[in-house]
């Protein structure tokens, strides 16, 4: 069976030709300014200060710790006396009843 359109297919328009139009001329390009605020600056120096402070530290923290790593291979952490014994224990009981 084959249905057929009604009023067949309708009408047939010519092709339109499309007109090039001349592309303008970009204007010349201005160079780009980027201007940053007093605060910016300052939040920007504040965080390398920050930074710098922060690996100096860990540096030393890594030096300490294997100076005393050093010393305790050695053996010269084996005899501490009472009187050390006693301070090393006020020291750590002050540090945890400050954190409470």
């Amino acid at each position: 069976m084959v249905i057929d359109k009604i009023g067949g297919s309708g009408p047939v328009y010519g092709s339109k030709k499309t007109e090039t139009t001349a592309r303008a001329e970009s204007p010349s390009r201005a160079a780009d300014h980027v201007q940053i605020s007093a605060e910016a600056s300052r939040a920007a120096d504040t965080s390398r200060i920050a930074r710098m402070a922060k690996e100096s530290s860990e540096t030393e923290r890594m030096e300490k710790i294997k100076e005393i790593k050093q010393k305790m291979e050695s053996g010269e952490y084996n005899s501490i006396s009472e009187t050390m014994l006693s301070a090393i224990a006020d020291k750590i009981t002050a540090e945890f009843t400050e954190r409470t």
